[in-house]
């Protein structure tokens, strides 16, 4: 086992409890299939079920990310229509107008904003899994040839 990959995994389980409980995602929806129980020999197995469960994760987190900017969007759209029907109710100025439009601009710029970071920090943290992934694919490879190495100097040692 890679060290230190326990801890690694200590922010995916954070978002997986995330999912679980603020969005109340099923696991189901998370799970790998056909990984039943992890032998030794399917200790590569295991290793990739983890991956996959974070590539799920990624997926999901995308996929609420994407609804919440469709509902932000509703949200605009009912707040503007509020806001012209009122001007016909009220019957306001175009200079009050005006300023409430210029507030709810404003507004529009820092929750795009806001996604636009959320949106960076998912990215970033896909690039991060890819990397692990990477790195301990390289550190797998390297004790496999290391480990051929020495059983193949032990087998001529004893030739």
């Amino acid at each position: 086992m890679p060290h230190e990959s326990l801890t690694k995994e200590l922010d995916l389980t954070d978002r997986l409890m995330d999912l679980f409980i603020k969005f109340q995602i099923s696991s189901d929806f998370l799970r790998v299939q056909n990984v039943d129980s992890v032998s030794p020999n399917e200790y590569m197995a295991k290793i990739q079920s983890v991956q996959d469960v974070e590539k799920n994760c990624l997926q999901i987190e995308a996929l609420l990310s994407k609804a919440r900017g469709k509902q932000l969007e509703a949200e605009k759209l009912r707040q503007r229509m509020r806001l012209l029907e009122e001007k016909k109710r009220r019957k306001i100025t175009e200079k009050e107008f005006a300023r409430e439009e210029r507030i709810r601009l404003k507004r529009e710029r820092k929750e795009m904003a806001k996604r636009k970071k959320e949106e960076a920090k998912r990215q970033k943290r896909e690039k991060e899994a890819n990397m692990r992934k990477s790195a301990w694919l390289s550190e797998w490879k390297e004790s496999v040839v290391s480990r051929f190495a020495s059983s193949m100097t032990s087998i001529l040692t004893q030739l």
